[in-house]
């Protein structure tokens, strides 16, 4: 009876401990003793949070030598200078000594950005956490490496607007949709950092913008009804270089029908993407709301527009100034409601015309050239 009342008890810890950390809305990523919003390297294991240079970034996850904000050859260079000696920067795992050990942690990080870390002073909170939440000229990207990971941001604070354990994601649970403990929901990049959907086809990523934008406007113009299933397959097998590409544009899609066509549409694609064979989806009715069917059909116009020629979405979306009496009340999404809102919103899909367009980083094996390197 004692060891079953003992059981009970450390049970009982458990859930109260956890349901504090969640309405705190904190996690240790990485599982290494420090939560996100304390961690020097959120992502890494690192229990001993060893910084040997002082930039607030742990030595496991801060192969930016040169302070480019970059872990590239130029890094891999200083690397190999310092190789088998005991630079403690170079000393990536804290053994003492640069060796293989410090090549392969290396390789992992490479092509990437330092980081990240959740303790650095000048590190401004994030203002989003997923798309559709990101304030004017923020956005979540996605990585590190991986297209379908949301898990590098390191929040210093509760997430503005942030809902512990709701979301919609590629990796959250099919059955509820809900997120995994572990998942944390992006970190906030200036658009002109660009993304990984800049090393696609251009041309490639405006012709899924514009399907899911079909897919997503003609039944909700239509009266009402779920993803088209159709549109939605034939971008869905679309051959992508990175995995999850095409889910990952309707996200964007969905975020600009949310900010020109109506809020519902964010919640409209999310639910899709999470349970897209579920008969009860929502679903979006604009066929009395002439003015919103036109305003979406408007915007993804100029973000197609856009990604095939910079400077174009401006003369496709003034015409909603024409459509929509009432314009300087729409965009509340991502634009403050007056007279500059349809600026702002044209503003919002250029700035995201760009983030789509632009890569982040040159379009190469990272492991295969580094072990080349490191052979020769």
């Amino acid at each position: 009876m004692r060891t079953s009342s003992t059981y009970m008890l450390a049970v009982l810890a458990t859930l109260l401990w956890t349901a504090s950390s969640l309405a705190q809305d904190t996690w240790d990523t990485d599982m290494d003793g420090y939560d996100d919003n304390n961690d020097n390297c959120t992502l890494i294991w690192n229990d001993d949070q060893r910084d040997t240079d002082g930039d607030f970034m742990g030595n496991m996850c801060d192969a930016d030598f040169n302070g480019d904000h970059i872990i590239n050859f130029g890094d891999f260079s200083y690397l190999g200078d310092h190789f088998l000696t005991a630079d403690p920067d170079a000393d990536l795992n804290g053994d003492g000594t640069v060796n293989f050990g410090d090549i392969s942690q290396f390789a992992t990080l490479f092509l990437s950005a330092p980081g990240p870390t959740g303790v650095d002073p000048e590190q401004p909170p994030c203002t989003c956490y997923f798309s559709g939440d990101c304030d004017t000229g923020t956005y979540c990207n996605y990585g590190p490496g991986s297209w379908a990971t949301e898990d590098i941001c390191a929040w210093r604070d509760v997430k503005p607007g942030g809902n512990p354990g709701t979301g919609c994601s590629i990796e959250s649970n099919l059955g509820t949709g809900e997120w995994t403990p572990d998942i944390c929901d992006g970190v906030c990049k200036s658009f002109s950092s660009g993304s990984m959907f800049g090393l696609e086809e251009t041309k490639q990523v405006a012709q899924a913008v514009q399907i899911w934008g079909a897919a997503m406007m003609n039944p909700s113009a239509a009266g009402g009804g779920p993803v088209d299933p159709i549109l939605s397959e034939q971008v869905l097998t679309m051959q992508f270089r990175g995995d999850n590409v095409p889910f990952m544009l309707g996200r964007y899609t969905a975020d600009a029908l949310a900010m020109s066509a109506g809020d519902p549409f964010h919640d409209y694609f999310c639910h899709y993407e999470g349970h897209p064979d579920d008969p009860d989806q929502p679903v979006v009715n604009l066929a009395d709301d002439a003015c919103r069917v036109t305003a979406g059909e408007l915007t993804i116009q100029g973000l197609v527009a856009e990604l095939n020629a910079p400077g174009t979405a401006r003369g496709i979306m003034s015409g909603i100034q024409t459509a929509c009496p009432g314009w300087q009340t729409m965009f509340t999404t991502q634009c403050d409601a007056g007279p500059n809102a349809l600026n702002c919103a044209i503003q919002w899909i250029e700035n995201l015309a760009f983030f789509l367009s632009t890569p982040a980083q040159q379009s190469v094996d990272p492991v295969q050239e580094l072990l080349g390197s490191a052979v020769r």
